[in-house]
């Protein structure tokens, strides 16, 4: 009897693995579908907080204190406008490249670096802008309202589900600071230089005085 019931349970524990089995395959997918919107979430939110920042930076850059700053350091608030537009449209970009190809690809990784990177963007220059700024700074109302918590979701979904090791996400938390510590500033005097070259290239299309044609002189006849 005893090795009967033992054969009888063996089927059935055999069934019931092959049922949890094909009932994780099921959510497989699901997963995968709910990690991938959560990773163009992140995406979204990066949209609307550039706007952000695209309608308030131009004003904020001609009062105080970034005016006093920009006046510090010789720099036109004009030039500085086209240096940070060129500089977010870059950072734009390639966040949408990174969450693209992470979600079509199925590389988790790169969407979690872009999310850490705004998530320390978050941290770093907006709240203490705001803070020095005694009120708004451009961008903090999406960094705190969007930003943190569409991030910090996806950041803790790919962990809860595995798709990340602890230490593998460690590593895009440490890559996304070190895009914000180390590639924001790079990246702006890029941009200015980007800005310059441009402006310097415009000038020497302009035709000099040596190359304009000589005024034509009215002759009267007799």
């Amino acid at each position: 009897m005893a090795g009967g019931a033992g054969g009888a349970a063996a089927p059935a524990g055999r069934a019931l693995s092959a049922t949890g089995r094909a009932r994780a395959r099921r959510r497989a997918p699901c997963e995968a579908r709910d990690w991938q919107r959560q990773a163009l979430h992140v995406l979204a939110v990066t949209v609307v907080h550039d706007v952000e920042e695209l309608l308030a930076v131009r004003a904020a850059l001609a009062r105080p204190p970034a005016a006093a700053v920009l006046a510090r350091w010789g720099v036109a608030p004009d030039r500085a406008w086209s240096a940070f537009r060129l500089l977010n449209w870059s950072v734009s970009g390639a966040a949408a490249v990174s969450v693209g190809v992470g979600v079509r690809h199925h590389r988790p990784a790169l969407p979690a670096v872009a999310a850490a990177a705004l998530l320390a963007n978050v941290v770093l220059p907006h709240v203490p802008a705001a803070v020095r700024a005694r009120g708004y700074a451009p961008g903090v109302v999406t960094s705190v309202g969007l930003v943190l918590p569409v991030t910090s979701r996806f950041l803790l979904q790919v962990r809860r589900e595995g798709l990340l090791t602890r230490a593998e996400l460690a590593r895009c938390l440490q890559a996304g600071l070190a895009l914000v510590v180390l590639g924001l500033p790079v990246g702006l005097l890029a941009a200015d230089r980007a800005v310059l070259a441009a402006a310097a290239g415009r000038r020497s299309l302009r035709p000099g005085p040596a190359d304009r044609p000589p005024p034509r002189r009215c002759e009267r006849g007799s």
